[in-house]
């Protein structure tokens, strides 16, 4: 494994167009005593000098609620070979329920003290400070300073957002618990057969569509 290296200078560095280009990415996040880990994909240059990003983050993952307890947070973007288990352990799993950094194997602690991923399908972490967080709908948009970019496989082909879309998520799918989502209001039906008629809303069952679950742990 590639020893990490740090790029000393944030501000004049172009690598961090290369970086958020829609990449997904592992947001590791501290609050007191535990870490939590999450995947993110809506990331955006907001701000040149100093460098700022937005970040969008669901209410429902307790990263947002550790980002609202303690600004500092990591991210570390992946690449096309991360593992089917990691994208389902950090993405899909909740926080809520257990400590998904307990066990995970591939972690390090950044300089400052909160985990990022460091492995193989790794390519840069970033060290970020968040300056505002905003409610928006059913997600935080989170604005922050980047404070120091660090390479660990800078030549491995990253994980776009797209390339997920296309090549892991119909993975990823049949892997996860089977539910049917109404269009119209959000009901949530458990199978993989959606109901003749939304129990709701009364709406027919081409309405439903299937919805991607948390697995339950």
């Amino acid at each position: 494994m590639a020893k990490p290296k740090l790029i000393d200078s944030v501000e004049n560095n172009e690598t961090i167009y290369d970086i958020l280009s829609s990449w997904v990415f592992v947001l590791n996040t501290k609050f007191q005593n535990r870490q939590n880990a999450c995947i993110v994909d809506s990331i955006s240059i907001v701000n040149n000098v100093p460098k700022k990003i937005v970040m969008s983050i669901s209410k429902k993952c307790l990263s947002a609620e550790f980002i609202k307890a303690n600004p500092i947070f990591n991210l570390t973007a992946i690449g096309r070979d991360t593992p089917i288990d990691v994208l389902l352990d950090l993405g899909f799993d909740t926080g809520y329920k257990h400590n998904k950094m307990d066990h995970f194997p591939h972690k390090k602690l950044g300089r400052n003290q909160i985990f990022y991923i460091h492995s193989d399908y790794s390519l840069y972490y970033m060290e970020c400070n968040s300056t505002d967080l905003i409610e928006e709908d059913d997600h935080y948009i989170c604005i922050a300073r980047i404070m120091s970019i660090t390479e660990l496989h800078p030549e491995i082909k990253p994980l776009s957002f797209h390339y997920y879309l296309k090549n892991i998520q119909p993975i990823i799918i049949k892997k996860l618990p089977q539910e049917q989502r109404c269009t119209v209001c959000g009901y949530i039906h458990q199978g993989s057969t959606p109901p003749a008629v939304c129990p709701v809303c009364g709406q027919p069952q081409e309405y439903f569509k299937p919805h991607v679950a948390y697995i339950k742990k």
